[in-house]
């Protein structure tokens, strides 16, 4: 366990909760010792000190975490400091900024015990309201939701946190669940869902990809894995801040957006279904 960032265990049975601001599933009767919140949104129990997490820019535009919190737990400002410190690798491993849920989460896996996340799924949608303007990206359009659903449930297979609730990968997905109980036309492979894409970015058609939302994608190992395939296919689904031109013309148009965010729920169902399997794997085997 890492000391230098540890906070207060006061009850070791539900020490932190990590309340993000997607849907809510769980109902917990404990109350955490402290709750982490994002960008000042969520309402939690006055008795738990609650401490705000935000992504902001320092005098010299780079990114980084803030932590701030009435109660001033103890470690905090050493847990900023190492999540701060971890922004990098993050970078690296998902080829953008990381959100701040996926920097919290990731930055507390191997040194907390007993943590309850809830409202963090990765999967906040890419449509564009109607009202946004044309050259408007979506604030949310700048993340790689699907690499940072992808490495949690490849970390989770390989080194799991103890004794850690989380609905995502207890298997409630409520916003994948449309994507899974459709009636789905034939099921595709993602490197063809990655070769459908790749022509999209060339013709600036939306035909084909049209026709793959009412097909499954093949839950495939691969997934999981950072394979060339993978990477190129996560790509498509997020902007680059540091880009004024991107390929991925259907996160600025209105109609092809509502496309590609049902592709994206595809993706996510198929990734869900790859990590089950996966865990079910060493059980079969005792």
């Amino acid at each position: 366990m890492c000391s230098s960032y540890t906070l207060p265990r006061r009850h070791p049975e539900r020490n932190l909760l990590i309340l993000g601001n997607g849907l809510r599933y769980e109902t917990e009767t404990g109350t955490p010792d402290v709750t982490f919140i994002f960008n000042g949104l969520g309402a939690v129990d006055a008795r738990s000190q609650e401490v705000n997490v935000q992504m902001t820019r320092d005098a010299h535009g780079r990114h980084q975490l803030v932590l701030r919190s009435s109660g001033n737990p103890d470690g905090l400002a050493d847990l900023e400091h190492r999540l701060n410190q971890m922004l990098d690798e993050h970078a690296q491993t998902l080829g953008c900024l990381p959100s701040s849920g996926y920097a919290l989460v990731h930055g507390l896996w191997s040194s907390h015990e007993d943590v309850m996340v809830d409202g963090i799924w990765f999967n906040p949608s890419l449509t564009r309201p109607a009202d946004l303007g044309q050259r408007k990206p979506l604030p949310q359009a700048f993340h790689n939701w699907l690499g940072e659903r992808r490495t949690t449930f490849q970390r989770w297979l390989t080194k799991p946190p103890i004794d850690w609730s989380w609905p995502l990968i207890n298997g409630h997905t409520p916003q994948d669940a449309q994507a899974g109980t459709a009636a789905p036309q034939g099921r595709i492979h993602h490197t063809q869902l990655l070769d459908a894409m790749l022509r999209s970015t060339r013709t600036g058609e939306m035909h084909e990809l049209e026709e793959i939302t009412q097909a499954s994608i093949e839950p495939s190992p691969e997934l999981l894995q950072a394979s060339d395939k993978t990477i190129q296919l996560e790509q498509m689904f997020h902007l680059h801040r540091s880009q004024s031109n991107t390929k991925n013309w259907w996160l600025y148009d209105t109609h092809a957006s509502t496309v590609i965010e049902q592709i994206a729920e595809r993706l996510r169902h198929a990734q869900y279904l790859a990590f089950s399997q996966a865990a079910l794997k060493p059980k079969a085997a005792d």
